[in-house]
């Protein structure tokens, strides 16, 4: 009879056991963002003169619901640019292009970021009343960017030629020669931008638990926060649904919740130094190409847009016991020990019963 109650005993501590196992599990997963995507257009600019001489366009992309063109710049000299097809926001690793740390340098400290005036200044030269400071500015901008992503030297003698026989003002070439050899004297590498929207966090937890904390991270500024399942609070239980960039944020499920859902959204500036690639979908009505290649393009402006982000736990919906009281397998344990011990006494009053009723017969 005693080894049937440990039998019993041991079952229902392992099953506990599983019960403990089981409960608590979760799951987190996180979306990528939807890149920004855009319409190229070009306008004219100057050829400039190096080596190998060529012909700067002046680039914008018209980002996907706005009207108002974004300047870029090309980072890939040897490829034409085809503007018949639609252009989406990439990471520097995936255009293969080398040197984009020394050109977030000369997009952070020139045209458009700088003025033409600033920009000649900065150079040590001047611009006068007949100058076209704007063609000067991007072109000598181009050019220097050209420096490092395909090895382009300018001629400091004969730096521009214009469009069309455009005629070009006196003193042009070497305010053009100043302003790149400023540029590419001077940069220095600076960091990828950020665009994206994420959350780290602890990926277990039950229904009976305060969940997290749980991190997030925004291209800047605060992330409106919204859930399925749960309530979002903070470390003193006040119920939040925004959350600073680099804040933190906890989840209360709701009773019987199998599944939470998070979702972030946060206004993303899509910063300069982006770089933009070329798809296969053609502006217009056309679906299918035959497009091979096309110029690859950074940003030298900013896009304002919204980035938004998902989380999602997988939650036990059946409760732990508390923290401060027994866990369900000690009570299991204490339960089944308390049964064996009941279990003993009554053998043991049974047998003294039994021998004293021996006793008074004898």
């Amino acid at each position: 009879m005693k080894k049937n109650w440990l039998r019993a005993a041991v079952a229902l501590s392992a099953a506990g056991a599983l019960g403990l196992a089981m409960a608590g599990t979760a799951g987190a997963e996180e979306n990528e963002p939807t890149p920004a995507r855009g319409v190229v257009t070009k306008s004219d600019g100057w050829y400039a003169n190096g080596d190998p001489t060529t012909y700067a366009t002046r680039i914008s992309i018209t980002p996907e619901g706005s009207d108002t063109p974004v300047l870029a710049y090309c980072i890939d000299i040897h490829t034409s640019l085809d503007a018949g097809y639609i252009y989406e926001e990439g990471a520097w690793d995936s255009s293969n292009v080398e040197n984009l740390a020394q050109v977030q340098w000369i997009l952070h400290n020139s045209y458009p970021t700088a003025t033409p005036e600033a920009l000649a200044t900065a150079a040590g030269v001047e611009l006068t009343g007949e100058m076209d400071g704007d063609k000067i500015a991007y072109t000598a901008t181009q050019a220097a960017i050209w420096s490092f992503t395909d090895g382009f030297t300018l001629n400091q003698d004969d730096a521009v030629t214009g469009h069309r026989n455009e005629t070009i003002a006196e003193g042009t070439d070497e305010v053009v020669a100043a302003i790149y050899n400023h540029l590419t004297a001077n940069a220095t590498e600076m960091p990828e931008p950020i665009t994206e929207l994420s959350f780290s966090g602890p990926t277990t937890g039950d229904v009976s638990e305060k969940i997290g904390p749980f991190s997030v991270t925004t291209p800047g500024g605060d992330a409106t926060l919204s859930i399925e399942g749960g309530r979002l609070i903070d470390a003193d239980d006040n119920e939040i649904d925004t959350v600073a960039n680099g804040g933190e944020f906890y989840i209360r499920p709701d009773d019987g919740a199998t599944e939470i859902k998070v979702t972030g959204t946060a206004t993303v500036t899509t910063p300069t130094g982006t770089v933009f690639l070329a798809t296969d979908e053609a502006v217009g009505e056309v679906t299918e190409s035959s497009k091979i290649e096309s110029q690859k393009l950074i940003l030298a402006e900013v896009i304002q847009g919204e980035t938004e982000a998902e989380m999602t736990l997988e939650v036990d919906a059946a409760p732990r016991l508390p923290v401060t009281g027994l866990s369900l397998t000690n009570s299991l344990l204490l339960g089944a020990a308390l049964l064996i011990a009941g279990a003993v006494v009554l053998v043991v009053i049974r047998r003294r019963r039994t021998a004293a009723t021996w006793g008074d017969a004898a």
